[in-house]
């Protein structure tokens, strides 16, 4: 009896304990969501401090580059962190896709903020072999999110990263006056625990959209009532030499700024399917070849620069598309010059005319030298480190 009673005090002893705990956090938490609501300018500049630090660190002392790394990853999230705080607080849900997308984008967008730490960490704690575990497992899983987005979603083009960081300066107003958002704003539930569903999304948006786009024409024209033809007004008239009969045009400018929010994805054909199946493949693809063939083989290079190419040509014109998926398929064609880069191609061809076009730059064109020489100095162990050479 006395065991039993003895083992029942623990155990209680054990349930007060952590309800205090987590108390403690939940306040706390409460209180971090407050002072970012408040505090947005200063948020930021915490964020960009720390990423700076990140870069001041690197290259110092002993394991300096996995503190680096640690410090870039932990601004990385912090800015994730605050961003969330900042949409539920502004109620910014136009900005946001549905709940089931927006919690594997999620994940998505935390693993690419963490992978190269972890890789780094991995080595370092379980040597080379360790390390390519990690590195298998973590393409899995990012192979795997992908894949349900694009099967089970339908989310089309995916970006990278899936959740890129709020644009503070459009998105959130911050008052002049120094007020900040009310408190019951800020202490809402996160976007998993919101009564409201987003199965109507994609009607709220074009609805927001039809609109916008109703306001502006009506303040760029107006109809005659006897005529009946729609007319310019002269607020919306050009300057004098540019001057043209023609009535403003009402379609979608192409100039707004990519990723500056949530579109709806555009519905893909059986073709860009391929082509977006293959891109997300392609990592695994290239790490079974390179497992088979060896790291320095040019089986595995040539195998994934053609999948590459092959996902971009299966996406044909891009005039259909929404300015997030054409900005998207821009970045992978940039991207293509990684392959310079990129063993054995790199260590056969580019390299000694790359640090040769570096020395020259740093040599006769002033002040090049502060970029060009750390630059040199860095791109050995960029080499290294698979995620930040094919890790997209």
């Amino acid at each position: 009896m006395e065991e039993s009673s003895s083992a029942c005090g623990r155990l209680q002893f054990q349930r007060v304990f952590f309800a205090k705990i987590s108390a403690k956090y939940r306040n706390y938490c409460k209180t971090y969501r407050q002072w970012v609501g408040k505090n947005p300018e200063v948020a930021s500049q915490i964020e960009h401090t720390v990423k700076i630090v990140s870069y001041l660190i690197a290259g110092r002392f002993d394991r300096s580059q996995e503190l680096a790394e640690l410090v870039y990853a932990s601004s990385s999230l912090l800015v994730y962190i605050n961003d969330n705080i900042l949409r539920r607080a502004s109620k910014l849900k136009l900005k946001l896709p549905p709940r089931s997308q927006y919690r594997l984008m999620s994940w998505l967008t935390m693993i690419e903020y963490i992978e190269v730490f972890v890789e780094i960490a991995a080595k370092r704690l379980w040597g080379e072999t360790g390390r390519w575990i990690v590195i298998v497992i973590i393409q899995l899983i990012k192979a795997t999110l992908r894949a349900t987005l694009l099967v089970v979603e339908k989310v089309g083009i995916q970006s990278l990263p899936p959740l890129f960081p709020l644009n503070r300066e459009k998105d959130i107003h911050i008052p002049e006056n120094g007020d900040s958002i009310e408190e019951d704003e800020l202490t809402q539930s996160g976007i998993d625990e919101q009564n409201e569903t987003y199965e109507d999304f994609e009607q709220i948006y074009r609805e927001c959209d039809e609109n916008k786009e109703d306001e502006k024409n009506k303040a760029a024209t107006f109809v005659g009532k006897r005529s009946g033809r729609v007319v310019r007004t002269l607020n919306a008239a050009p300057p004098l030499l540019n001057r043209t009969w023609n009535l403003p045009s009402t379609e979608t400018t192409e100039k707004e700024e990519p990723w500056s929010k949530y579109l709806p994805p555009t519905e893909l054909s059986k073709n860009r399917i391929i082509g977006e199946s293959l891109y997300i493949a392609r990592p695994l693809i290239h790490l079974a070849s390179m497992f088979k063939f060896g790291q320095y083989s040019w089986k595995p290079w040539l195998l994934s620069c053609g999948l590459d190419l092959s996902s971009l040509l299966l996406m044909g014109n891009s005039k259909d598309l929404n300015v997030n998926e054409k900005a998207e398929l821009r970045r992978r064609s940039i991207f293509l010059l990684y392959y310079l880069l990129r063993s054995p191609f790199y260590d056969r061809y580019s390299k000694a005319r790359i640090l040769l076009a570096l020395q020259g730059l740093s040599d006769k064109v002033p002040l090049m030298g502060l970029i060009a020489r750390p630059l040199m100095e860095y791109l050995p162990y960029w080499q290294q480190v698979y995620f930040y050479n094919w890790g997209y």
